[in-house]
């Protein structure tokens, strides 16, 4: 199924929750009448409120201005994804977490359609090891339109109905939203009973907006969060060697105030520290690496038979 096929029985508003109806090019709320507009085949469903505060953070974050600067001339930005280093966070558990997902969400057969909240900006890094099939049935959301958006939403009032989706995955993106115990009391709502939930978040890592940077987690502080899940697996999923590698490359970068040699410093550095964070290979299962994590990894299940929406 295509995207618009995916959204057309799932959308919700985000202010009533009611069943929405498209039509010319707009959103409209069987509910409440709110009208969402359409643009370029993504539907925008943000209410005032959201959309307000989304506009003043961007308009602040450094490196959100820096990308829609760099947006403008299409050559300099393609050079730049060349020469870039590695994330910091590159060898990690992502890929073999995302295929335990997918496994989850096909157990059953057919058609899962997925939620990935807020971690498509990161282009193919964030869906590496999907199965085909999650791919095919995957909804992008986004807080503003971007290649990899399906929808624009804010995540602490998802537009989607109660129980509507089979997974949700949720990476790099809890340290930057006001509430996020919100935010998973939203993902338990929308998602099916039996559904799948893949979280990621940062311990050791450097302050990065975008467009805000608010907290870090702990495995225990994860693992209360997801509380009303049923735990499939949680752990560590960037080790120590990547928390020293950020660290390493943050450091001599923040001694500049000019954004062109900040980030020309980490990335430079970037590539001097990429053979320490091989050491995760062996050092990150190692019973103390949660100590000094650089990130934390939690799977799990919506319980089986619990239909109710949550609020």
């Amino acid at each position: 199924m295509t995207p618009p096929d995916l959204l057309s029985d799932r959308l919700a508003c985000p202010a009533c929750r009611l069943p929405v109806r498209w039509g010319n090019g707009i959103v409209t709320c069987t509910g409440c009448s709110r009208v969402f507009p359409i643009r370029d085949g993504v539907p925008f469903m943000l209410d005032d409120d959201s959309r307000s505060a989304f506009s003043d953070r961007m308009a602040m974050a450094e490196n959100a201005q820096l990308r829609e600067r760099l947006s403008r001339h299409g050559w300099l930005l393609r050079a730049l994804q060349v020469i870039r280093p590695p994330h910091p966070f590159l060898f990690t558990k992502g890929r073999r977490n995302r295929e335990i997902f997918s496994s989850m969400l096909t157990l059953g057969g057919g058609q899962p359609v997925t939620l990935d909240i807020g971690s498509g900006i990161s282009g193919k890094t964030n869906v590496s090891g999907l199965s085909p099939s999650v791919l095919s049935g995957r909804i992008g959301l986004e807080i503003g339109n971007s290649p990899t958006a399906h929808v624009v939403g804010d995540a602490h009032r998802l537009p989607f109905l109660d129980g509507k989706v089979d997974g949700v995955m949720i990476q790099g993106v809890l340290e930057h939203v006001v509430d996020p115990v919100c935010i998973v009391n939203e993902i338990y709502r929308v998602l099916r009973p039996g559904g799948a939930i893949y979280a990621d978040v940062p311990f050791l890592q450097h302050y990065h907006q975008d467009p805000e940077d608010y907290r870090r987690f702990t495995l225990p502080g994860l693992r209360q969060l997801f509380t009303r899940f049923e735990e499939t697996d949680a752990g560590v999923s960037a080790g120590p060697s990547s928390a020293l590698c950020d660290l390493l490359t943050e450091y001599p970068a923040v001694w500049f105030n000019n954004p062109i040699f900040y980030w020309g410093t980490k990335w430079i550095l970037g590539w001097f520290v990429l053979p320490i964070r091989c050491l995760d290979y062996i050092f990150a299962g190692r019973s103390r690496s949660a100590s000094l994590a650089g990130a934390f990894y939690f799977l799990g299940q919506k319980q089986r038979g619990i239909a109710d929406g949550a609020s």
